[in-house]
């Protein structure tokens, strides 16, 4: 602790040679040759519209100096589904090959073709005079044959406005110097209950352009049936010459590659995570290393504002609304973000205390000192404290409104109700269903309430049949039946179970000892700390491969886990190398947690596994709240046929033309009963009148 106090780390890459920012330079150099291509002597500037999905992967790599210096002009537009005014004459659109974008796409050439018809109107005496428009497709990662079927298909008289598309692999996105991510949010859903392979074939390309730069896999371990699937993406792409890599087997950097299947581990994603960073994910979410948050949280003054703090909203009611980047080149976050809750509240106010001591002795001391290295060496410390300040009391701020959250007694008995069910003891049942009601009658967090009823199925093999009816019907009635196919989905991946018998949990706990509550959180030794006391599933896998392989527990273990599983004929130089930069690539399918990620990290550290250097690859980072969010609706995003979509807009456009007319038949009526009224009150009037007139 001393040693972190009075050090300021330097952020390193410590994988040498492994680099990712080679993927960036990359993926800078294809943009540069696709506008080169499109532009040619042109020296008219460009419209950028890129879709809301990639926008900020795709600045997280280029800059305004970029877009400038391939001409495009200051103005950047999200494609959306109203479409909006652009002035410039070329537009190029960035965007997923994706249906839904064509569509959008399509709104938006309607629109520019009004808006040149009204313009060439003004035009009329100049003949020589015509505008047009050119458009430029850039398909994320590539087009979609089935997008270009779509387009001919449904916009004959439009096909020319499509013909100058381009594959341009904005796929991967480098997270972290030790991970790559797709960052996807739909593509659990796609791949898990649409069985859309879309992100699997995204996956074995980024896999071919990893081995391209650093040379091929050498072993190669498969674990669940979206692993098999990448696995033979991969050998046909191999096959089919798409890697050209001169370097052979022996010279490669990367020593294996474990190819792991999400559905083989949902345990972890439903375990409360206690490194700082998951629970800033967990609480605030995280996106691109970016969070939105409330500014009264952290409490930073504009003047005060770090250079890293971007106010991002312009409205005066949403003006306290703040953008956080937590990258990785902040030393201060680096340092912390895997510190487990206790330790950095504690480290925090120990490092402020020790600063300001430090400032303290430094002006006592500054009278004494004459020579310039000395005063050299206080100038510099005294500028990285004001740099890290700031930012040191913004970390202050969340860990308190954080420490609010989980020590509430409710969070604390919900907390100790999950550690009693990872270790697997069936009495918790009871209480667990007393606690649901309970929750329930408060109206708690019903993501909260799902993800310990998601863990009771996944421990115990499934829920009897009247603990199950009740806990749905009474779940589906206090947060209403938007809900309904969150449980849909839930059974359909089997994660919930009806009155499931499995005892797979209980082989997992015995076989791969999961479970050690007396790990020491704050100076661990065991990658159990992440979750306090228990290790993830996906991570004691690992650890067994490259202690013993795999062979000792393909009957007992990897048997029951899944069907599909594989691994090296020759473990023994995996289990034992030549050399210490052994790398081990770790490919997630459908996802990977922060707490799986820092365990990762821990065992980069850790003596026993000091001679591997682990990497990273997964398609996102979740965590039970997002695995929620992402499969709680029925709809896919994606819009597969266009006249299905016309049908259901003529079928709404009748019942909307049907009740107007109802309506107007009611107003009808009315007005014909006030009118009925008004001439029987007339006649009346003239009947009393024609009879005052008799009696006088």
């Amino acid at each position: 602790m001393e040693e972190e106090l009075t050090k300021f780390p330097e952020v390193t890459n410590i994988f040498e040679p492994i680099d990712f920012t080679l993927f960036n330079e990359e993926i800078k150099a294809d943009f540069q040759n696709l506008c080169q291509n499109i532009s040619k002597n042109d020296k008219e500037k460009k419209a950028l519209v890129i879709s809301k999905s990639l926008f900020h992967k795709f600045f997280s790599i280029f800059t305004l100096k970029d877009l400038s210096q391939n001409r495009f002009s200051e103005s950047i537009y999200y494609l959306e589904r109203c479409p909006q005014t652009i002035k410039e004459y070329q537009i190029v659109f960035i965007l997923p090959s994706k249906i839904e974008s064509i569509n959008m796409v399509m709104k938006q050439i309607e629109k520019d073709q009004e808006d040149i018809t009204e313009k060439q109107k003004k035009f009329l005496e100049n003949k020589d005079q015509i505008i047009s428009k050119t458009y430029y497709y850039f398909h994320v990662p590539k087009v979609d044959i089935s997008v270009l079927n779509y387009i001919n298909k449904n916009f004959n008289f439009f096909t020319t406005f499509f013909e100058n598309y381009y594959d341009f692999d904005l796929s991967k996105f480098v997270l972290d110097y030790d991970i790559i991510s797709m960052e996807d949010k739909q593509c659990f859903k796609e791949l898990f209950l649409f069985k859309f392979s879309d992100c699997i074939d995204n996956l074995a390309n980024i896999l071919i352009n990893f081995q391209e730069i650093f040379g091929k896999i050498k072993n190669r371990y498969i674990i669940g049936e979206n692993s098999k699937i990448l696995a033979e993406i991969l050998d046909k792409k191999e096959n089919e010459g798409f890697l050209t890599n001169d370097k052979n087997v022996i010279n490669s950097q990367i020593l294996a590659c474990f190819l792991i299947d999400r559905s083989i581990d949902y345990i972890t994603p439903m375990c409360s995570e206690f490194t700082y960073e998951a629970m800033l994910h967990k609480n605030f979410g995280l996106f691109f290393n970016k969070m939105k948050i409330d500014n009264n949280i952290t409490k930073v003054k504009k003047k005060e504002d770090p250079k890293n703090l971007i106010n991002t909203n312009k409205n005066k009611a949403k003006e306290d609304i703040v953008t956080i980047n937590l990258s990785h080149d902040d030393r201060l976050y680096q340092l912390i973000k895997s510190f487990n809750f206790d330790k950095l509240r504690l480290f925090l106010s120990r490092r402020l205390q020790y600063q300001e001591d430090l400032l303290k002795t430094m002006k006592s001391d500054s009278q004494k000192k004459f020579d310039a290295e000395s005063i050299s060496k206080d100038v510099l410390m005294i500028k990285e404290m004001n740099l890290e300040r700031p930012m040191l009391y913004m970390h202050i701020n969340l860990t308190n409104y954080l420490l609010g959250l989980t020590s509430a007694p409710r969070a604390k008995r919900r907390l100790q109700l999950e550690q009693t069910l990872l270790s697997g003891d069936k009495d918790c049942v009871e209480l667990l269903h007393d606690y649901y009601d309970m929750e329930m009658t408060r109206k708690g967090d019903p993501y909260e309430l799902m993800k310990l009823f998601c863990l009771e199925n996944l421990v115990f093999g499934g829920v009897k049949g009247k603990y199950y009816d009740s806990f749905k019907n009474d779940f589906l009635l206090t947060y209403g039946q938007k809900l309904f196919f969150l449980f849909k989905n839930l059974e359909e991946l089997k994660i919930l179970n009806k009155d499931g018998k499995s005892k797979l949990y209980q082989t997992l706990l015995e076989k791969l000892n999961l479970i050690n509550f007396n790990v020491d959180i704050n100076n661990p030794t065991d990658t159990s700390f992440v979750f306090g006391g228990f290790s993830p599933i996906s991570i004691r896998l690992i650890e067994t491969a490259l202690k013993k392989g795999f062979a000792p527990i393909q009957k007992d273990i990897l048997k029951n886990i899944c069907n599909d599983f594989s691994f090296p004929p020759n473990e023994e130089q995996v289990i034992n190398p030549n050399g210490d930069n052994n790398f081990i690539l770790l490919v997630f399918i459908g996802g990977i947690t922060y707490s799986e990620i820092e365990a990762i990290r821990f065992l980069n550290k850790s003596e026993e596994f000091n001679k591997y250097k682990f990497l990273i690859i997964t398609t996102n980072v979740i965590n039970a709240k997002s695995f929620f969010e992402e499969i709680k609706n029925d709809k896919i995003d994606v819009m597969d046929d266009k006249e299905e979509k016309d049908k259901k807009d003529k079928e709404v456009i009748i019942k909307v033309k049907e009740e107007d007319k109802k309506e107007e038949d009611i107003k009808d009526k009315e007005k014909n009963k006030s009118k009925d009224g008004k001439s029987k009150k007339n006649k009346e009037n003239k009947d009393s009148k024609d009879k005052k007139k008799k009696g006088k």
